[in-house]
């Protein structure tokens, strides 16, 4: 199979911005690995459509994709805030590394947060 990683990411972060869990969660293998911001590991596709559905509780985002690899099924790509206090020469808040199955559903998804600095 072949991949169009832009697409997927693109797919991902409408979703997200959107803050549609169903279509979230379809994107995901069924028996899928999501090892969250927060630090936890969550399986399958409900307890990781529950991790957006609390996620989207706060708020709703508004990001998008930054810069973009991709190997094979293998996607890693900057996760850009668009709010206004981003600094725009260093917006990236987190880079996503997402592994596909071979039907194209995301199998494995892996969230590194960047640190910011303390303003003070």
């Amino acid at each position: 199979m072949s991949v169009n990683a832009h697409a997927v990411a693109t797919a991902y972060i409408a979703a997200v911005n959107a803050a549609d869990c169903e279509v979230l969660s379809q994107m995901f293998a069924p028996e899928a690995l999501f090892l969250g911001p927060d630090g936890l590991k969550r399986t399958g596709r409900q307890a990781i459509g529950d991790f957006y559905r609390q996620t989207f509780l706060r708020g709703r985002p508004n990001l998008q994709v930054g810069r973009l690899v991709a190997e094979g099924r293998r996607i890693s790509f900057e996760l850009v805030g668009q709010a206004s206090s981003a600094d725009p020469d260093d917006a990236a808040m987190a880079i996503d590394l997402i592994e596909l199955d071979p039907q194209g559903l995301i199998d494995r998804f892996v969230v590194f947060l960047r640190p910011r600095a303390v303003a003070g």
